[in-house]
């Protein structure tokens, strides 16, 4: 049932999935939120947002309350309710260590008070936008190939009704119009059309068939790699992802937290995965500082896409010593990307996940190149997703930059003292499986599988000084959970920080 008040619609649905997926194909659309209902009364409300702030929140969280009313009588202004139901909501969570941040916020709740009910909802769906289809008339575009479809959507997102004639198969035109009309060259324009779309580029500039009617060419500004991405969109219903308890793809992304990693994540997130981070830590061959900026890396991802990126974390030290003890030591990227891959494996099957996340881009440093990749991943029997494998390092670099991750990764550790003096650049299978019966993988990825604990970010405030504290939960012997500092933010004294968390933890998490 679809109602309408004031400035909303207001679809109601038993699949809500469903929907979703129908409205995101509807232009004119911004954006959609899927909301929870109650009664206008603060009690209700309070009750609703509480109970959605346990399932929403993450230790450590910050939060605000965003609260709208229309101009009805109801008691309360939005500032009133957004005291009130921010101080329930700190309260109910009071054992988590969240806290309120009203000027840039972890995660916000949004309330919507209208025509005497209240909607909670705690995302914004990001729809095509544009202008209602039909509402600026008609076209006839020619689509012949990729170009030519993608023109003749654009014209449809700004609101054209739009008659194809061409080769190319429209059919993904007709998820947004369902009563796609196409009409034959040789029989002239069909009635009423007001001009002629074209998805000539540059480089194929030529005369348009068009009758005397305005030529619009919506691609011509645009580079291929463009027109790639804008067809993914067109094919892909990515944002309805964020409808919590939809069946989704998990992938488990192997971040370093170096540039390409992040920005594969995202992009895999982006397409309308569930990604969960898994950090290899190298112990004495790596930095502490490099765990430190994959969770900066977490929150930064999670605060651009709204979507969460929880991070674990292995112990590979154990298993880079082995590799360097007993392998070829030319071979030690390959042999570590090996290990990794299966512990990787071993962790998504765990988790429902169908697949891994790579960063790698061919050719850019010497464990990726075709034979590198070949040699490390051969028997391993389970998906690599490599998004990044056809774009180079200033493309790589722009994305990272756009999303937030590139000043993070950017920040100076000491890399991988593993990394040996001209590494192999063309790895033969056969040499690979025979220093893998030098080592025992299976029981060494079983090690690192058994060491993988969850980094939980803790936000913390000590003598008016707040700080960002990781923690990693360590299951003992006697089936209690103790936490332990893995690297925080700003310099206290250590005794003073550890004194303060243990009795927080002891109260909160024990």
């Amino acid at each position: 049932m679809v109602t309408r008040a004031n400035a909303r619609f207001y679809v109601e649905a038993e699949d809500v999935h469903g929907a979703v997926r129908s409205l995101r194909k509807v232009f004119g659309i911004a954006s959609l939120s899927v909301a929870d209902v109650c009664e206008a009364d603060v009690e209700s409300i309070k009750k609703l947002v509480t109970w959605i702030s346990r399932e929403y929140l993450q230790i450590g969280d910050s939060f605000a309350i965003d609260a709208r009313r229309d101009g009805g009588s109801y008691g309360f202004t939005s500032m009133d309710l957004e005291r009130e139901i921010g101080a329930a909501v700190l309260a109910a969570n009071s054992d988590r260590g969240v806290k309120v941040n009203l000027s840039k916020p972890d995660r916000t709740i949004f309330i919507e008070v209208r025509s005497g009910r209240a909607y909670i909802f705690t995302s914004y769906v990001r729809c095509h936008a544009g202008l209602p289809l039909g509402s600026q008339g008609r076209v006839a575009a020619y689509v012949n190939d990729d170009r030519g479809l993608v023109s003749a959507w654009l014209m449809m997102k700004r609101g054209c009704k739009v008659s194809v004639c061409g080769d190319r198969d429209v059919s993904l035109l007709r998820k947004y119009d369902p009563h796609l009309k196409t009409f034959d060259p040789g029989d002239g324009f069909p009635e009423k059309t007001l001009g002629v779309v074209s998805g000539n580029s540059l480089e194929q500039l030529g005369e348009v068939d068009s009758g005397g009617l305005p030529v619009f060419m919506p691609t011509i500004g645009m580079n291929d790699r463009t027109i790639c991405n804008l067809i993914a969109q067109i094919k892909a219903d990515r944002m309805e992802s964020l409808i919590t308890g939809t069946d989704r793809m998990k992938a488990v992304a192997l971040i370093s937290g170096g540039i390409d990693s992040p920005v594969a994540s995202y992009l895999m997130s982006e397409a309308g995965a569930d990604v969960i981070l898994l950090h290899m830590s190298n112990g004495d061959f790596g930095d502490p500082k490099d765990l430190e900026k994959v969770v900066m890396i977490s929150k930064q991802l999670e605060s651009y896409t709204r979507k969460e990126f929880p991070v674990y974390v292995a112990d590979h030290g154990r298993n880079q010593r082995i590799i360097q003890d007993n392998c070829d030591p030319h071979y030690q990227c390959v042999m570590c990307k090996r290990t990794m891959h299966r512990v990787a494996k071993k962790f998504a099957q765990a988790n429902g996940a169908s697949g891994i996340v790579m960063g790698d881009s061919l050719g850019q440093v010497a464990s990726q190149t075709l034979m590198n990749i070949r040699a490390e991943q051969s028997g391993l029997d389970f998906p690599i997703f490599r998004p990044l494998i056809g774009l180079d390092k200033l493309e790589i670099i722009d994305i990272a930059k756009r999303i937030g991750t590139y000043e993070i990764s950017i920040i100076k550790t000491s890399g991988c003292a593993a990394v040996p003096i001209g590494p192999v650049t063309e790895a033969k299978v056969e040499k690979v499986q025979e220093m893998q019966g030098k080592i025992d993988l299976d029981g060494m990825v079983d090690a690192c599988f058994d060491s993988i604990r969850r980094v939980y970010r803790y936000r913390m405030t000590y003598s008016g000084i707040e700080s960002w504290i990781w923690m990693i939960p360590l299951e003992l012997a006697s089936s209690k959970r103790s936490w332990i500092v893995v690297s925080f933010m700003m310099s206290m004294t250590a005794f003073s920080i550890l004194s303060h968390i243990s009795s927080v933890v002891q109260r909160s998490f024990l």
